[in-house]
């Protein structure tokens, strides 16, 4: 994937592809009470950050 790409990232279960990476968990992760997710490329960059 080249830059400006979209990937979704889904917290439960679910068949990873080219866009959609699932983190596995079975659980609620996200408290709806102004969490940040931080994404960092490979390089240990942050690329994206979401507050809820």
């Amino acid at each position: 994937m080249g830059a400006k790409s979209t990937v979704t990232i889904y917290t439960g279960k679910g068949t990873k592809t080219a866009t959609k990476l699932y983190w596995g968990s079975s659980w609620y992760v996200w408290n709806n009470d102004g969490d940040t997710a931080y994404l960092y490329n490979s390089q240990s960059k942050l690329v994206s950050k979401k507050s809820g």
